[in-house]
């Protein structure tokens, strides 16, 4: 049998990313976490830790933390068969690691966290990254559970549709009458009027482009990859950029930015994966989440 309180030692330090960090959530001393994860090393004959800034997981190491992370789940389904009184007494913070698109953490994904937290004891490791990318965490192990733009489940994963996010191109009014005249978006006027992007990976202004002019159009671009200093840089007329509608309504209704094209949206549908391994606790923590989104995403 594996030792539980080795394993957890071992997780803390995956997770945090050092020993002094991992020390500090178990609330006892770095020398005790190093000598945790070398016992389990010595017992195993593995090297389960690269040293380093940051310490990162082996092959074998993230096995183990994956192995981890699925017993903290079956002792919480566990617990909530229990009495309450037991269960609160034997039972600690179960924590959630989840990837989350940026916008969605932004609008309506706290909602559905706050739904969350009001039903249990659970803590939140929330990993940002595009919704056409996490399905590669979640294919690697990374996180149990996802916002990604694929429709088919990956496999080993229950997948929910929840709505779509809302985009919308918008300028300042000064910048508008300054790059388009008469307000007239052609492929000309757009390749000259510098855009903002959010990251290397944000695709979604090449997609309006070709919603709009019905063709690839490159243009210049302002790489600024801060969802508030993204908007600002709108408002201050660097350039154009999309965002979601529920962001920039305000602006809009106060006339400190405008829509480039009225109407001319673009509807991310966004879905909910999450592993069919971890049971109960995931199916109604999914219940949730995908209500949440229904009721504030476009449908």
């Amino acid at each position: 049998m594996l030792n539980y309180e080795l394993l957890m030692g071992l997780k803390a330090v995956i997770s945090e990313g050092s020993f002094e960090a991992a020390a500090k959530s178990l609330n006892i001393t770095p020398s005790a976490v190093s000598q945790r994860v070398k016992l389990l090393e010595d017992r195993l004959e593995a090297l389960l830790i690269i040293r380093g800034k940051p310490c990162t997981a082996t092959e074998y190491g993230y096995a183990l933390f994956k192995h981890t992370e699925q017993i903290e789940v079956l002792e919480k389904n566990l617990f909530d068969t229990l009495p309450k009184n037991t269960a609160l007494n034997a039972a600690g913070a179960l924590n959630l690691r989840m990837a989350v698109n940026e916008d969605s953490m932004a609008t309506w994904f706290p909602a559905a966290m706050g739904e969350i937290s009001r039903s249990g004891n659970f803590l939140f490791d929330i990993i940002i990254d595009d919704q056409e990318q996490t399905t590669n965490l979640l294919r690697r192990g990374d996180v149990v559970a996802a916002i990604t733009a694929r429709k088919n489940p990956t496999q080993g994963f229950q997948n929910s549709y929840i709505g779509s996010l809302r985009y919308v191109a918008i300028a300042s009014p000064k910048f508008v009458v300054d790059n388009f005249a008469n307000g007239i978006i052609s492929p000309k006027s757009i390749s000259a009027a510098p855009c903002i992007t959010f990251n290397r990976k944000d695709e979604l202004p090449t997609k309006w482009i070709k919603q709009v002019c019905n063709k690839n159009v490159n243009c210049m671009i302002n790489w600024i990859p801060s969802l508030e200093g993204y908007i600002k840089s709108c408002v201050e007329g660097i350039g154009w950029g999309i965002h979601p509608l529920i962001l920039v309504e305000e602006h809009i209704q106060n006339g400190t930015l405008v829509e480039l094209v009225p109407e001319s949206y673009i509807d991310i549908p966004l879905y909910w994966q999450y592993s069919s391994s971890y049971g109960k606790i995931m199916t109604d923590i999914s219940e949730k989440i995908v209500t949440t989104g229904k009721k504030l995403l476009h449908q």
